[in-house]
């Protein structure tokens, strides 16, 4: 038990008070530490009481409990250090993803792809399958491949000999392996997965038919949407897990409606728990890719428009629930996700691995030249990029000491710091507060009802 302070208290520079949409128990807001996880719903008194300048004087014994104030900054310096420690703990557990690229060659022609002035003409070796797989990375902690491309599971024999190597290579070294595919060869490369031990299938479809098919048609101009859905059909029904990702913007959100009715129409929605999984992705700007960059949604523009559709389509909270940045969680399990003092993954936990034989760090930068980490063929070795997007955390970005959301934000995405900012130092800054307003927004009913059956006698 925290005992109130003798001395002044220091007050928590990560509390965050989120308005609420509507009065809930005579509370107007939310008061929340990104750091402790600690949230609550606040009256407009306690509101005032927390953030007065007097409250350090006499804080509330809940509130050091809980992370608001602290007896002293020494009490507050040790505090951080402990849940830094607590996530670097939990961080080395973290499992090591080795993305192999067999070929950045995709028949599909998406206006959004950062890779399509990439060179795409080559093919990675069975020799290089098996230098990616046996690279130094990740020593001790579990280990996974993903499938990515460019779209590896693509038209040619000598692109499926590379991929059934993969498959089978992995299953020798006991490595799991999910597959991130387009889905129009989905359904005739079903046999050749069962090579291996796979985790799940990534597929993307945009919206319904109509949204879909004017993003997503091959380079002949041959709509794609039915075929990836037959694909999806045979997968679920061959027992593998499938993802399925809607990348949205402006253009084509709305389209979410009928892909969550046709989702339920083919029963998709009716899979065993953690079968068949949704997720949303946000068009941005990376690499000067996109086509029309006018359709881009800012992040908390997303969520907003999304809650919004679901207001007016209740189908999509069975398609699709977000997770809110933790509040989804803090409502299911009673607490908020654990501080992330790294959002970015790049040679940390993700390494790519493609045909020219260099080493990535992430998804985001895979065949992009300035972001190679060395070379893994014709042996390993680490360039000088390396240690600096290792050094990459929020202590090593200025911009996010005083930040109130830098336990929650985690500096951001390192691939789009240096696209936007041109450094590996610039914060990368996500509206965490925002987003939580959108997901007390989208909660509204569940919360009321929670505090309705805590008030119950």
């Amino acid at each position: 038990m925290i005992e109130a302070p003798a001395q002044e208290a220091v007050r928590s520079p990560h509390t965050l008070l989120l308005n609420l949409p509507r009065p809930l128990a005579g509370c107007r807001q939310a008061a929340v530490n990104t750091l402790s996880g600690a949230l609550h719903l606040v009256s407009p008194g306690e509101a005032r009481a927390l953030t007065a300048p007097e409250a350090v004087r006499a804080p509330r014994r809940e509130w050091l409990e809980e992370g608001f104030f602290f007896p002293s900054p020494a009490a507050a310096a040790a505090y951080q250090q402990e849940r830094r420690r607590e996530f670097d703990e939990a961080y080395a557990q973290t499992p090591v993803q080795l993305l192999l690229v067999p070929t950045y060659a995709c028949e599909l022609a998406c206006p959004y792809c950062y890779q399509r002035s990439f060179d795409a003409s080559g093919l990675m070796s069975e020799r290089q399958v098996e230098l990616a797989l046996d690279a130094p990375v990740g020593a001790g902690r579990e280990r996974f491949v993903t499938l990515f491309g460019g779209e590896p599971l693509g038209a040619g024999p000598a692109l499926r000999r590379v991929v059934r190597k993969i498959l089978t290579a992995s299953k020798e070294r006991g490595l799991a392996v999910a597959v991130v595919t387009n889905g129009f060869r989905l359904e005739e490369w079903l046999a050749d997965l069962q090579l291996a031990r796979i985790k799940e299938i990534q597929v993307t479809l945009d919206g319904g038919p109509d949204q879909h098919d004017q993003r997503r048609r091959t380079r002949s101009g041959e709509p794609t949407f039915w075929r990836i859905v037959r694909g999806v059909d045979a997968a679920l029904a061959a027992g593998y897990t499938v993802n399925l990702r809607a990348v949205v913007d402006r253009s084509n959100l709305a389209g979410l409606a009928d892909l969550a009715r046709i989702a339920g129409e083919r029963g998709w929605l009716d899979q065993p728990a953690g079968r068949f999984k949704t997720q949303l992705g946000r068009n941005y700007e990376l690499y000067d890719a996109y086509a029309c960059p006018q359709e881009l949604f800012g992040l908390e523009e997303m969520y907003a428009a999304y809650v919004d559709l679901a207001g007016r389509h209740p189908e999509l909270r069975r398609f699709h629930q977000p997770s809110f940045y933790g509040l989804t969680e803090w409502l299911e399990q009673g607490e908020m996700l654990a501080p992330r003092f790294d959002a970015c993954p790049a040679g940390k936990h993700e390494w790519g691995f493609d045909p020219s034989g260099h080493v990535y760090g992430c998804t985001a930068t895979l065949g992009h030249p300035a972001h190679r980490l060395g070379r893994y063929d014709p042996a390993w070795e680490p360039g000088p990029q390396l240690a600096r997007w290792q050094a990459r955390r929020v202590e090593t970005v200025a911009a996010c000491a005083d930040c109130p959301v830098a336990p929650a934000c985690g500096a951001g995405c390192g691939a789009l710091a240096h696209a936007r900012q041109g450094s590996l130092s610039a914060p990368d800054c996500k509206p965490i507060a925002a987003v939580w307003e959108q997901g007390l927004r989208w909660h509204a009913d569940r919360l009321e009802q929670k505090i309705k059956e805590a008030m119950k006698p």
